[in-house]
């Protein structure tokens, strides 16, 4: 018997029959969508629908009877997980054993053992079970260790506020809330079965469609204290369906391990993975390339026998196998009826690398949410609250300067701009009539156009909104070492909200270095298209968000080719510059009255003193108090093809 095999269970003897639950929709909206019924410190899982009314996960001393394991195994091809949860009856002490099971992408088994009134026996039930698929005791779980070919259990966090506090402020989920305190009443006019297309410039719109309904504003922003763009953000980059829509479309299981349940400790686990099949794929590559053995020498300087690197290949290959089979067992993925692949390549380990970011982020986003104030106030206004960050809309008419020579002449433009304004009899009117240069939301739309590389050329793109941003503490923390410069930081909008709340961070410890360019730091580009590929906009989701940020560059080690360890800083450098073969042309840069350079214009090719594998410029600093956010960019991006 294989361990772990689930249709061969033997269960104890427990009072009653045993329930066989088939596959129901019970708990589900027609649109697909779970509902929840929270009692207790974790929900019942909706597939139990004769419990999920009328039960809740009995819990004794803070310790929920509750486990979600999982297995993934390559050679086999097994990608399962295992569920358990103990409920206890509402109405009277009276007990039950849920168990849920089996492949991701097919039809899922279940079975509830009804225990009567015999707790001991439930939990007997229980504890058998976790121990039998994990080689693990309940009582020791905190201390749980991987049994080979035996289940892992998936750390969740059944904090209330990731079940009671997040809002996704998605459209319908407002409708709905609407909807629902409407049939509470009498003679209330309803809301519009199908919503017009208003609706979806609600924000931005000064005065509502009249044709729709008062009491929907108020959910829309009208009882918010937040300006009409700053809520657009907000609306953005808390929505959670998106969220998991991306964590989807990345393979990520967010059924096994939700989004709003994820620990650090379980991120830290699939980073540690992740670094066990770099450090696989490292020895790898250097058997490919073995010295010869007139490379090596011997005793008494005669030519050393190497050995064969075929068994230790294949040794190394297995611990590949099996460190894939963790890492996809630490981070649940769902490929369907699909064999999980292998991550044998730089490019694969790096795909996941992006995930774990965006898990990172995701989980400080809930962590961030979870220390809301309780109150009456709007959702959003909760939100923006808790992020700790001032977020304001640029208006046109904010301005780089006042009309004063001194001033002007402090700006690092073309010397041919600087004769004509030296000579200007106007200089007011001179500089009226260069708006594009001195408007700081023209030169931000400039810096945009003008960097937009050749090569990006399956898309246009336009800039909706800016946003000055001041993260709460950042000025204190700032290290400035000098050469200030604003640069571009691109990113999924899933994202944001925890880079708002925590700020730009290095990749941790646990993370393989060979999945960096330039090793762990925090990365920028002056190429704006550069950095907006990270956001990974589509036709269908067509915004996205790019950071301006100032970074203090100080002295810089100029490299010209990947180097994974650039992290160790030669002495006297603070950052790393990734030589690119085009750069912005620097007649028309721009130095703010703070002395920050805005390396706005267009690609020019570089004058090089050796060749280089870069096309574009890339900035990394290892220490994050030497970036300050300070401007936040809303992008559409128009598609060609």
């Amino acid at each position: 018997m294989k361990a772990g095999d689930d249709t061969t269970d033997i269960l104890p003897a427990a009072p009653g029959p045993v329930v066989k639950a088939s596959p129901k929709t019970d708990g589900k909206k027609a649109d697909g969508k779970v509902k929840l019924l929270i009692k207790g410190l974790a929900p019942v899982d909706v597939e139990c629908v004769e419990k999920v009314d009328t039960a809740h996960v009995y819990s004794e001393a803070g310790i929920v009877y509750h486990f979600m394991l999982n297995q993934t195994n390559l050679q086999h091809n097994n990608n399962k997980y295992y569920m358990g949860q103990l409920l206890e009856d509402d109405a009277a002490p009276v007990y039950s054993v849920w168990f849920r099971w089996g492949r991701v992408g097919k039809t899922r088994q279940h079975i509830l053992i009804p225990c009567g009134s015999n707790l001991q026996s439930a939990l007997a039930i229980f504890t058998k079970k976790f121990r039998d698929k994990t080689g693990n005791l309940w009582a020791e779980k905190k201390d749980f260790i991987k049994q080979p070919g035996l289940y892992d259990l998936i750390e969740q966090d059944f904090g209330v506020g990731s079940l009671f506090s997040f809002h996704p402020l998605s459209l319908q989920d407002l409708t709905d809330s609407v909807q629902q305190e409407d049939s509470k009443k009498e003679n209330v006019e309803p809301l519009p079965s199908k919503l017009p297309p208003e609706v979806m410039v609600r924000i931005t719109c000064p005065n509502p469609p009249s044709r729709l309904s008062p009491r929907f504003f108020v959910f829309l922003g009208v009882g918010t204290m937040l300006r009409h763009l700053s809520l657009t953000l907000i609306m953005l980059i808390c929505d959670v369906k998106a969220m998991e829509r991306t964590m989807r479309e990345m393979n990520y299981d967010s059924r096994r391990l939700p989004l709003g349940k994820l620990t650090p400790s379980q991120i830290n686990a699939g980073y540690n993975a992740l670094n066990i099949i770099s450090l696989c794929l490292d020895k790898l590559e250097k058997l490919r390339h073995p010295p010869s053995s007139d490379d090596v020498p011997g005793p008494k300087g005669r030519p050393k026998r190497v050995p064969s690197c075929v068994s230790e290949s294949a040794r190394v290959r297995h611990d590949l196998l099996e460190a894939c089979n963790l890492f996809y067992t630490r981070v649940p993925h769902d490929f369907g009826m699909r064999i999980p692949p292998l991550i044998d390549t730089p490019n694969a380990v790096k795909l996941e690398l992006d995930l774990m970011k965006s898990l990172q982020d995701i989980e400080v986003a809930f962590n961030i949410i979870h220390r809301e104030t309780r109150d009456n106030s709007h959702p959003a206004d909760r939100h923006y609250q808790a992020l700790k960050c001032d977020i304001n809309p640029l208006s046109t008419d904010d301005k780089l300067l006042e009309v004063c020579p001194s001033v002007l002449i402090s700006f690092s433009f073309s010397t041919s701009i600087l004769t004509q304004i030296k000579n200007c009899s106007n200089q007011k009117r001179f500089v009226d009539g260069m708006g594009s240069l001195f408007n700081l939301s023209q030169v931000i739309k400039n810096y945009v156009q003008w960097t937009h590389a050749p090569t990006h050329s399956s898309y246009d793109l336009q800039v909706l909104n800016v946003f000055a941003c001041n993260r709460h503490g950042e000025d204190k923390e700032f290290r400035d070492v000098g050469r200030r410069y604003l640069l571009w930081h691109g990113s999924r909008l899933t994202n944001w909200m925890g880079i708002l709340g925590r700020g730009l961070r290095i990749a941790p410890p646990e993370a393989p270095c060979t999945g960096y360019m330039f090793g762990k730091g925090i990365y920028f580009a002056d190429c704006a298209s550069k950095s907006a590929n990270y956001a990974y906009a589509s036709r269908d989701r067509n915004t996205g968000l790019l950071a301006l940020c100032e970074v203090s560059l100080g002295e810089s080690n100029e490299l010209f080719d990947a180097d994974y360890k650039a992290d160790a800083l030669p002495a006297g450098k603070q950052s790393v510059m990734g030589v690119g073969r085009n750069t912005p042309d620097p007649h028309t840069w721009i130095t703010l009255p703070d002395g920050v350079v805005v390396p706005c214009g267009r690609l020019i090719e570089a004058k090089l003193s050796q060749p280089t594998s870069l096309l574009y410029n890339e900035y990394v600093v290892y220490r994050y108090n030497q970036v300050r956010l300070r401007y936040l960019v809303q992008l559409r991006f128009n598609f060609k093809y």
